[in-house]
């Protein structure tokens, strides 16, 4: 009779090592080596590192989507800059163009202004000549040169300023029809402009305020030298309504000061209601923005 440890078949070895734990061990312990005895730990472990690169793999690709879409919106909103850089740059190229056709009228009544000096300089020498054969009109030849002299002089002012008139002149032509539709005024017209001299009633006005102390005399005289004057009835309210302008190339903050100031002025001096406003052909947003907070309407030469 066999013992309950004899191996007779394979059938033997396998329940004994199914029965008897220690004797599998001590076995498996002759059969494999340390490293082979490892081998199920490192085989763990080497999967639960291969999940977790599989986690990083999948969350560095999501970042990466996540920063593909994000270069994506940057680069559109980078395109749609860029086109409205261009639109800008072409309002500017044709501002330009406008720009440099007025300087060539410019330059044109330069040459008429020189041609007419030159006229002028040889009637002066025609006077001078006559002058010590006239005899007794000496001193009339001599009033007439004077007078000569101060046309001249308002000749070359007018010159230095021709650029300044060329755009006050624009500028009566064109804000008549815009400030009359913009505040709905009745019997719109234009009653201070550079050719047109202020009315003596308006003078005589500032004259008085000043006198009484309620505006001062540089003021007055400000007034009366303003660019542009409109007046007109107000169809909302029906009273009259005094719109004061100043006109220059580029505005800027002494032109916002002096509009305001002065339309104060003439307001006090006038009793009626005036508002302030500057026209420009170049009107950058600091000027725009300052227009705006002191009550300024601003418009657009272009």
């Amino acid at each position: 009779m066999t013992g309950p440890h004899e191996i007779a078949t394979v059938e033997d070895l396998e329940r004994i090592l199914d029965e008897y734990p220690e004797i599998r061990e001590r076995i498996r312990r002759k059969l494999l080596t340390d490293e082979e005895r490892e081998l199920p730990r490192i085989v763990a472990q080497l999967a639960e590192d291969l999940r977790q690169l599989t986690e990083a793999v999948a969350e560095g690709f999501a970042q990466v989507h996540r920063e593909i879409g994000e270069l994506k919106e940057g680069q559109q909103r980078l395109e749609e800059g860029q086109q409205r850089l261009e639109e800008g740059q072409q309002r500017l190229e044709e501002r330009q163009q406008r720009l440099e056709e007025g300087q060539q009228r410019l330059e044109e009544g330069q040459q008429r202004l020189e041609e007419r000096q030159e006229r002028l300089e040889e009637g002066q020498q025609r006077l001078e000549e006559g002058q010590g054969e006239l005899g007794g009109r000496q001193q009339r030849l001599e009033e007439s040169q004077q007078r000569l002299m101060e046309r001249f002089q308002e000749l070359y002012d007018s010159h230095e300023n021709l650029r300044g008139t060329v755009l006050e002149q624009t500028a009566a032509r064109r804000l008549l029809p815009r400030i009359t539709q913009e505040l709905r005024l009745r019997r719109p017209q234009i009653v201070k402009s550079l050719d047109m001299a202020m009315p003596a009633d308006l003078l005589d006005a500032l004259d008085r305020a000043a006198e009484e102390d309620r505006i001062t005399m540089d003021m007055a005289a400000a007034v009366s030298v303003t660019d542009l004057i409109m007046q007109g009835v107000s169809r909302d309210e029906a009273t009259p309504i005094y719109v004061l302008t100043e006109v220059s190339g580029t505005l800027n903050h002494h032109d916002i000061a002096r509009a305001r100031e002065r339309a104060a002025a003439l307001e006090t001096a006038t009793g009626q209601r005036t508002l302030a406003a500057v026209a420009a052909v170049i009107i950058p947003t600091p000027q725009q923005d300052q227009a705006s907070a002191a009550g300024v309407s601003t418009y657009l030469l272009g």
